[in-house]
């Protein structure tokens, strides 16, 4: 038989594991989140470094990156954002990791030129059209569509051959 006191110490022992497990998760989401920057701002030295290497580096690299935003996706729509929102995410959460690593990649003027104009509009390996295409297509969200598809000549051409082209 329980007396008062075993299920007072019983509730209590039940809440400070809630609170240390509810600790817990907030400080590993903190360190992912500072993991996933550094991890952009890593892969992003590394294609500094790659840019004259051969195309496996690269495509290593975008793959690395495209996996990155992918994962951060994931987490932000777990939040359960609001489909109709259409903002950045980085502007509909000024918290979420996701927003903060488009801002990064698109801070990186360099990066954005050569995903759109050396890697889809001039390259002739598939696998880097492969592999910026799906970049491009994963950091959409955090890009003026309108003004990306208008400023570079060609592209949603090149886009479209590719699509009747495909097997």
């Amino acid at each position: 038989m329980f007396s008062p006191g075993d299920q007072l110490s019983a509730s209590a022992s039940a809440v400070l594991s809630s609170a240390l497990t509810a600790a817990v998760s907030a400080a590993m989401a903190i360190a992912t989140a500072v993991d996933a920057k550094a991890d952009l701002a890593k892969l992003l030295d590394e294609w500094e470094e790659a840019q004259q290497g051969t195309t496996d580096q690269l495509v290593s690299i975008l793959t690395k990156i495209s996996e990155l935003i992918e994962r951060e996706t994931g987490e932000y729509h777990k939040a359960d954002p609001d489909p109709f929102d259409d903002r950045h995410p980085g502007r509909a959460d000024p918290d979420c990791m996701l927003g903060q690593l488009l801002k990064m990649l698109f801070m990186n003027d360099d990066f954005t030129n050569a995903l759109l104009d050396s890697y889809i509009m001039n390259s002739r390996e598939l696998r880097l059209n492969t592999a910026a295409c799906r970049l491009l297509q994963n950091i959409m969200p955090g890009l003026d569509a309108a003004v990306v598809f208008e400023e570079k000549e060609g592209l949603v051409e090149k886009l479209f051959s590719w699509a009747r082209e495909a097997e």
